[in-house]
């Protein structure tokens, strides 16, 4: 009996209700081992191109202007935020869009594992300071927006195949770009809150 109520619980109720954030998280997790795994395995290359990659990114945010590093981190972030606004309009784009968030987690994970064999455990306590809200704030933003785009594509698919009875989402053009207009401006309010946090890159890697 007891296990019957379980199964029902986890049938229609957290899971039922959040099966899309429990899996992005997930794909997240997975993308931030994978990063931290290749940090660890390119360590030995001080020559390799992953290692010049982390290591200009330091100094980029440690040397460089608060414009620049606000450019820095708009740039790269908006790449994935238009990949996924063009997959959302793509029938078939929503495996490709799980895809986006782990990509980016990866990145996220090569540097957090650079900072740990470079710095060691304290400068991992420092990044949760100065480098973590910002990267939870565009994990964020990224999992609605792909949440949004997987709604899209799925609506985009029923209408192509003309499968009317799963088409609940009632979205249209207009409003998938007012809001892909909202998430961009909330990218502009979260680069600049990076590139701020940038001035502080120095006590991370004293």
């Amino acid at each position: 009996m007891k296990r019957i109520i379980r199964t029902s619980a986890l049938k229609n109720g957290l899971f039922s209700h959040n099966r899309f954030f429990i899996s992005v998280f997930w794909l997240i997790g997975v993308g931030i081992l994978l990063g931290s795994a290749a940090a660890g395995m390119f360590s030995d290359y001080e020559n390799s191109f992953v290692n010049g990659v982390w290591q200009a990114y330091f100094l980029k945010r440690e040397t460089g202007s608060i414009f620049s590093c606000f450019v820095g981190t708009i740039s790269s972030s908006f790449l994935t935020l238009a990949l996924s606004y063009l997959l959302g309009l793509c029938a078939i784009g929503t495996p490709f869009l799980y895809l986006t968030l782990v990509f980016d987690s990866v990145g996220k994970g090569l540097v957090f594992g650079f900072l740990y064999l470079q710095y060691g455990f304290l400068g991992i306590l420092k990044s949760v300071v100065f480098l973590l809200p910002q990267n939870v704030l565009i994990c964020l933003l990224f999992v609605y927006a792909i949440n949004f785009s997987v709604k899209m594509s799925k609506q985009m698919y029923c209408l192509l195949s003309d499968d009317k009875i799963t088409v609940d989402y009632h979205l249209n053009f207009k409003k998938y770009n007012q809001k892909y207009l909202f998430f961009g401006f909330c990218l502009v309010l979260i680069s600049a809150f990076d590139a701020l946090m940038s001035r502080f890159t120095y006590l991370i890697t004293k």
